[in-house]
């Protein structure tokens, strides 16, 4: 029996030899290989460019190596996934191998397959067929980078392929594509294959946020390991921690329990579950979430060596996993790596759908942008000398000055609040300046008069004077914060957790009294900041509304009819707008001191025309023996 396998072994190597070449030991395609571009024509006689899909990100290749000796299984399979799904998401290119076109053509008409084929010698580069160590041979391929995302050797059952490439489009954050592919594909029966699919259903309704769905599949199947997920999601980590407990020889269950011990704080504890089930995982890109999860760890603890090991390994194993690329971009971005991290990003928002590597992208880029500018540096250099100086006179003198009559324009500067001492650990690193930088962006292009104090400008002056999260809570330094900023408003941005999601607070003080005049706050969805942003910045318009209703100025000059008064855009003034003019009268006394006037209305300012910083408007005065004067005080109602 040994000498007849053994001799059968043989066999198979030579034939694989024949058809191949010397190609049956040579390095084969392994995942995040890149895809050689080659151009050729089908057996129909049609033009295949592959440079035509680099400038795209789909369809997604799936690259078929087969002889019609070694794959007509597999073509027929191929053949129903084509008719069902191929098209602008899926397009499946044949490369026959060892045969001429005729032959493949009557491969394909005896078939009746409709996807292109080319015969081998027909490509323009044939050199990369020595990577082809056996037939038939799958490859996912994702364009625009043309990165191999999965390679399946030899046959397989029709679910296992339709499995295969729903997940694809799962890890590509595809997930209209990948649960149209398993509404209508999974049979009713109780074979692995079968169980898979519903598994995969499972968390693909789970991203797309159909809880309640993707319980039931789970429970259907009794898979303890993703409702341990549902209840991660839901940020209940104490029940998904109980539900893995019940599954502990299950590692994809356990890689979860790490992760909300992680966002209970326990990062220890966390850390050697994670390492101790690492083995013990079943697919490629749940190991990649265990990587992943460690590497934020590591992060997170001070050594970046190790996380950005981590990362790279995940991504090794998923490369459609863009968290684990993003977060190693961060790495890079806080050493100060920034045209590296530019060039992870670029390839991140390649592979998959994902806000949160957008937004880091952009910011990244422009922050590039800004520091190649050396004109606009030397000025802001200035500017944070000038701040600097006033800032330590402010702080040796004590005293700020100025008048209180007069409303300031709404200006804020946002600043990060002490979430360290919150213990919290987020699943996405960068995810705080991410929020942060895009807060402001929505809030400067939104609320208008709202004004935001530049965060480049702001970080540095922070920088420079030494100011830390525990300075910043000081009554005193925030008043004299907002003197040198001329920033009526401090925004602390905190990111908070307990025991439940994680959420983000944004509390507005007002620099002169320095009470908090509104709080808002909100679950943050870490894939879907956006949505988080806008929630916030709802909530901070009703605070900004609360405390700019009513305005006060000065008259500054007066022609004729006409009164012009320190107050403009900036302030919330528009067209049609009325405020009353007041006068100095009798003086308000207490216990025989004077404490002050009263203000008489003598009159009425409908404003005509509006800048920046001032207003005009006619003047219509109740008292006939009144008279207006420069320096007279002016207050009215904006809402």
């Amino acid at each position: 029996m040994y000498m007849r396998t053994r001799f059968f072994l043989v066999l198979h190597t030579i034939f694989l030899a024949s058809i191949l070449g010397t190609s049956a030991f040579a390095q084969t395609f392994v995942k995040n290989d890149k895809f050689p571009v080659f151009t050729a024509k089908d057996i129909n006689g049609e033009e295949i460019n592959l440079n035509n899909y680099i400038e795209k990100n789909e369809p997604v290749l799936v690259i078929f190596l087969f002889s019609p000796k070694a794959g007509e299984e597999m073509a027929t399979k191929l053949s129903v996934l084509d008719l069902q799904f191929g098209g602008k998401k899926l397009e499946i290119i044949g490369i026959g191998c060892k045969e001429n076109t005729e032959g493949l053509k009557q491969f394909a008409n005896r078939l009746d397959l409709k996807f292109k084929i080319v015969s081998e010698q027909e490509l323009s580069d044939k050199s990369w067929l020595s990577k082809v160590d056996v037939l038939p041979m799958i490859l996912f391929v994702a364009p625009p980078s043309m990165v191999i995302e999965r390679v399946l050797r030899g046959g397989g059952h029709q679910l296992s392929l339709l499995k295969e490439t729903a997940e694809f489009f799962y890890r590509k954050k595809d997930l209209e594509t990948a649960s149209k592919m398993l509404d209508t594909s999974i049979p009713d029966e109780k074979t692995n294959a079968s169980q898979e699919l519903q598994e995969l259903k499972g968390y693909i309704l789970s991203e797309q946020g159909k809880i309640d769905e993707a319980e039931k599949e789970f429970g259907a199947i009794n898979a303890t390991a993703g409702l341990a997920k549902l209840a991660y999601m839901k940020g209940d980590y104490q029940k998904a921690i109980e539900y893995a407990d019940q599954v502990p020889d299950d590692g994809y269950a356990q890689t979860i329990k790490g992760m909300a011990l992680s966002k209970l704080g326990k990062t220890e504890e966390a850390r050697a579950i994670l390492q101790n089930n690492e083995g013990k995982i079943k697919y490629d890109w749940m190991k990649a979430e265990n990587l992943n999860a460690q590497g934020r760890i590591s992060q997170e603890t001070g050594d970046d060596t190790k996380a950005l090991q981590e990362f790279e390994q995940a991504v090794s194993l998923d490369p459609m996993n863009v968290v684990a690329l993003s977060n190693k971009a961060v790495v890079h971005q806080k050493k100060g790596e920034l045209d590296k991290a530019k060039e992870i990003l670029t390839e991140a928002a390649k592979r998959g759908e994902d806000q949160v590597t957008q937004l880091l992208l952009q910011q990244i880029t422009e922050q590039i942008q800004k520091n190649n500018d050396v004109e606009r540096q030397k000025v802001i250099q200035e500017q944070i000398s000038q701040l600097t100086t006033r800032f330590k006179e402010l702080k040796e003198s004590g005293v700020i000055s100025g008048d209180t009559w007069d409303t300031k324009p709404p200006v804020i500067a946002f600043l990060k609040g002490n979430t360290v001492a919150q213990g919290l650990l987020l699943d996405r690193a960068g995810i705080d300046s991410a929020f942060q930088r895009e807060l402001e962006k929505t809030v400067k292009n939104k609320l208008t008069p709202v004004q935001v104090v530049e965060r480049e400008m702001l970080d540095k002056l922070l920088q420079e004077l030494q100011l830390g999260s525990s300075d910043l809570a000081s009554a005193e330094t925030q008043r004299q914060l907002g003197k040198v900023l001329s920033a009526r408003f401090l925004g602390f941005i905190e990111f908070a957790s307990l025991g439940k999601s994680p959420m983000v607070y944004v509390r507005l003080v007002d620099t002169e009294t320095t009470e908090i005049v509104g709080q808002c706050s909100s679950v943050i969805n870490e894939n879907d900041l956006i949505t988080t942003i806008q929630k916030i910045t709802e909530e901070m318009e009703q605070c900004f509304k609360e405390t700019n209703r009513n305005v006060r100025g000065t008259v500054i000059s007066v022609s004729d009819n006409s009164v012009t008064v320190n107050l403009g855009k900036n302030h919330g003034i528009k067209e049609g707008c009325v405020l009353t003019i007041l006068r100095q009268g009798e003086p308000i006394e207490i216990n025989g001191k004077k404490v002050g006037f009263r203000q008489e209305p003598i009159g009425q300012i409908e404003i005509q025309e509006v800048e920046d910083e001032y207003a005009t408007g006619t003047l219509k005065l109740s008292k006939q023996d009144a008279k207006v004067e420069k320096g007279m005080k002016v207050k009215g109602n904006l809402f």
